[in-house]
């Protein structure tokens, strides 16, 4: 009976410093990660997006347009999209009703000029095999198109005020 205690106690020993030491590791990794602060480039971003600069936008306001059919009325709902998310480069969404999505980059950003509007655009696939676009618009102003060819436009803007 001795035996067994003492091999009991002597396991809680190692089970109680590999548990701190698990513990000190993944609060010391958390710390880390919750300390990365994204910058916010809301309205106000003034060049193209390049690979490996993450940067957060946020947008108060959405539309949709669906194929052959006029542009739906503004909505409101926060859209929180995170640029180069990852090595990837892919563009994490956090959508107004609370859920994410991720778009895995397919072809990387180019910058492109239409209608006196300069913006980069990506070509991205959703975890349901969407293909799609992404334009983030940063001259003269910013906002993001999320584009299914053929299918819908959606435009995350602060228009309203």
């Amino acid at each position: 009976m001795k035996n067994n205690f003492f091999i009991t106690r002597n396991w809680i020993k190692i089970l109680t410093k590999s548990s701190v030491l698990v513990l000190l590791i993944l609060f010391y990794g958390f710390t880390i990660k919750s300390n990365t602060v994204l910058p916010i480039v809301k309205n106000n971003l003034t060049k193209p997006v390049a690979k490996n600069n993450p940067f957060k936008l946020v947008f108060q306001q959405y539309a949709f347009k669906s194929e052959n059919k006029d542009w739906e009325d503004w909505k409101k709902g926060q859209n929180i999209f995170i640029i180069n998310y990852n090595d990837n480069g892919d563009v994490l969404h956090y959508l107004s009703g609370g859920t994410k999505k991720l778009y895995t980059m397919r072809k990387g950003w180019e910058k492109t000029t239409k209608y006196n509007e300069d913006y980069s655009i990506a070509e991205f696939i959703t975890d349901d095999g969407e293909e799609i676009s992404i334009q983030v618009y940063y001259a003269p102003r910013t906002f993001i198109k999320i584009i299914s060819v053929g299918s819908y436009i959606i435009q995350f803007d602060d228009i309203l005020k």
